[in-house]
Order: C-alpha cells, then structure tokens, then sequence
C-alpha cells in the first residue's frame, strides 16, 4: 500500500479497473503463468482480483476470464516489510524451474500491449537480465534469466534489483524502445492525477 496514495496501490483504478488486473490481463497474453504477489492488505487485493477472475459481474469477458484464472497464481509474500526484495523472491521461487521470469512493477499500468509483444521478442540466451530504456534512461519490467535465480534468492533482504543488475558477472542487455511508460512510477496523488 502506498501511504501517500492512501489506498492499496495495485487497486488505484486506469481504463476503469484496477492497476494489477490490467497488468495481468496484458502479461498473460504473452506468459503461460503469472503471479501476482500480495504483501500488505493481501487480503483485500486477493478478494478485488478474485471477484474479477471469477464474476461474472466483472469487466472481463468470460473466454477471457477462464483464461487469466488459469495463468493467474496468488502468492502470499509474508516478508514483506522486510523489503521489495522479498516479494521478488517469492515469485522467483515459485517459477525456478521456468528458463525465464519477467519482473513488473504494479504502478505501471499504462503500458501498452505492443511493448510486453516486442519486449518477448528480445530474450536471448546470451543474456542474464534484460531492460527495457526510453531516451537512454532504464526503466521496467525487467526480463531475468534462471541463471540468477540462485543469487536473487541468496541475496539479502536489503538488496534491491538495481544493485543485483550492477553485478559485473551479469550479462545485462539494454533494449532501446519507443514506450515512455516504462519510466512510470506512480508514488503521490499528483503522478496518478497526471497518468495518461
């Protein structure tokens, strides 16, 4: 939860639902599995993203909606105070057997389709970590390799991504694209009031 925001910020809505179920909605058109990672007001969030998976009620189309229950995995991050690393570790320990993760930020949801298609397109075995940039400056989701999966797990509860991207072993590629929205971070009022 966002403080400033004052509500839970995967359920501050965009296009009329809320953040994390348009984000879910445009991974799962290119990931077999997603998991969505509760930390604090888990509850609420679990029940918001339950009542648009499964009612009809809901704004997703119902082919549509079998689909993302099928892909969709609530894990529960009980560390998560201790940090945002550990949200990130629990996803990757739910998919260490997956040969690639993708790592997406819950305040980004004006990011479009097309950029999650051309953003696939970029994996490549000779990589650990691929980003996304927009006018020399990086930004996310962020694609991770299974080779660091081990490491991120290792790490301390006090690392952030950043600093694990900054690893001199890592063979980071830089993707330059045209999708300014993968610099968005919404933290106040005034960033939300300002998405586009």
């Amino acid at each position: 939860m966002s403080k400033r925001m004052g509500q839970p910020k995967p359920l501050l809505m965009y296009n009329n639902i809320p953040f994390v179920l348009g984000i879910l909605v445009k991974l799962c058109s290119i990931c077999s599995k997603v998991a969505v990672i509760l930390g604090y007001k888990n509850e609420i969030v679990k029940e918001e993203i339950e009542f648009y998976l499964n009612s009809a009620e809901s704004k997703i189309a119902n082919p549509f909606r079998e689909e993302l229950k099928m892909k969709t995995i609530l894990l529960s991050n009980p560390d998560y105070e201790k940090g945002m690393i550990t949200s990130v570790k629990t996803g990757v320990n739910y998919f260490s057997q997956s040969d690639w993760l993708l790592y997406h930020l819950v305040d980004q949801p004006s990011i479009p389709l097309n950029f999650y298609k051309e953003f696939a397109q970029q994996i490549d075995d000779k990589y650990d970590w691929i980003q996304p940039s927009f006018n020399k400056t990086e930004g996310h989701p962020v694609i991770i390799k299974n080779s660091l999966i081990k490491f991120i797990l290792d790490s301390n509860n006090q690392t952030s991504m950043k600093e694990i991207s900054s690893r001199m072993s890592i063979r980071k590629k830089i993707w330059d694209c045209n999708y300014k929205e993968i610099l968005q971070d919404i933290d106040t009022p005034q960033q939300y009031s300002n998405l586009e």
